[in-house]
């Protein structure tokens, strides 16, 4: 047996500092992630899953969730607005996160719109998020969906409220946003509408 301890000794010792490394490392890189968990919302909204918007919306398992999640004096009804316009580290609500899409089809953004709208009358039937609410660069979920083409999308959110004037950081608005895609419907009803 003492021929071993050597290397039972020299094993203990890199088992020590492996852990410590390990344990240094994952500190390090746990603070560079994203602060918030991906949101179940977003997620159904990006795969356009109207069920899933549906049932995150469902009275119960917006009790299970706010059942979860409660730590203070908070209502169910100030958290059913709570969790619609929860942001992400960009400073962007589900709403905003509806409201945009990186396709250059047109075809492939008007079947988004089409399915996007019913998604944010989802959304608003269940709860009240805000509709004019701003990402850290300024924009709103109308510049949101002008720069993306979503027409329909843009006149619901107007009716439901958006203000066509808001401008961002810099100083465009969903009329220069839409103008400068090439997104003429959008820039033709923003007009409509004042803008």
């Amino acid at each position: 047996m003492k021929k071993y301890w050597p290397i039972i000794k020299d094993a203990i010792i890199l088992l020590v500092i492996s852990t410590a490394f390990v344990t240094l490392c994952n500190g390090i890189f746990r603070g560079l992630k994203k602060t918030t968990e991906s949101d179940l919302l977003v997620t159904a909204i990006n795969q356009e899953n109207a069920k899933g918007v549906q049932e995150i919306f469902a009275e119960a398992a917006l009790n299970k969730e706010f059942k979860s999640n409660n730590r203070s004096t908070t209502t169910l009804s100030e958290f059913k607005k709570i969790r619609a316009n929860r942001i992400d580290d960009n400073g962007r609500t589900p709403i905003m996160w509806l409201a945009y899409v990186n396709l250059d089809d047109k075809k492939k953004i008007t079947d988004a719109d089409s399915k996007r709208v019913p998604l944010l009358e989802t959304i608003l039937a269940s709860s009240t998020p805000d509709i004019n609410a701003r990402d850290h660069d300024g924009w709103s979920a109308l510049m949101w969906a002008s720069w993306s083409g979503l027409t329909s999308l843009s006149g619901k959110l107007i009716e439901k409220g958006a203000d066509v004037k808001l401008s961002d950081r810099k100083g465009n608005t969903a009329l220069s946003i839409a103008a400068k895609r090439g997104n003429t419907e959008i820039v033709n009803l923003l007009r409509s509408q004042g803008a």
